[in-house]
């Protein structure tokens, strides 16, 4: 699937700079990372544009997305952990 470049101008900028290496890689190295920091994935959201809203740390995404707070922190320790037992 090509990737199509909304404002090439902007993105050649980056691409000339070194902050991207190639075209469409960008959503599955923010994945990386964010695995990397066992936090949930971002929120994506199809509006007029896509919108993604990243969060620094499980507790804020989960309050963001109104999650009980009963349950936070056994989501919390399965994101650090993998699982829970």
């Amino acid at each position: 699937m090509a990737c199509v470049r909304m404002n090439p101008l902007i993105a050649n900028a980056f691409f000339t700079s070194g902050d991207i290496e190639s075209w469409g890689r960008g959503y599955k190295r923010i994945l990386e990372a964010v695995s990397a920091y066992k936090l949930l994935p971002p929120r994506l959201e199809m509006l007029s544009g896509l919108m993604i809203t990243y969060y620094t740390d499980v507790c804020s995404q989960l309050l963001a997305q109104r999650v009980d707070e009963r349950h936070i922190p056994v989501i919390e320790y399965a994101a650090k952990n993998g699982r829970v037992s």
